[in-house]
């Protein structure tokens, strides 16, 4: 009884194991498409923003917004290596 308990549980556990969790999926795919379109977005979206806001303001808004571009690259390529390292990746089937 006690060893058949015991398998229950590595079964589990093993079955926890296997598949990550469907918002961690979701989190590593969000990051990738994130990390591959941010350089692609921010020049166009500051060129804007800077045209609004006036030629003066417009030199400070592209390096604020230059450097805050970088750190939610840089926050994005950590979460997505700390997602992937804690849940592996499962093979396709």
């Amino acid at each position: 009884m006690a060893h058949a308990i015991v398998g229950l549980h590595v079964g589990q556990a093993t079955s926890i194991r296997t598949e990550p969790p469907h918002w961690v999926v979701l989190a590593v795919k969000i990051c990738v498409v994130g990390i591959l379109l941010l350089p692609l977005g921010t020049p166009p979206v500051l060129f804007a923003a800077s045209a609004f806001v006036g030629p003066q303001a417009g030199e400070s808004l592209r390096m604020v917004g230059s450097m805050v571009a970088i750190l939610l690259w840089l926050a994005m390529l950590a979460g997505a290596q700390i997602l992937t390292a804690h849940f592996p990746p499962v093979p396709r089937r």
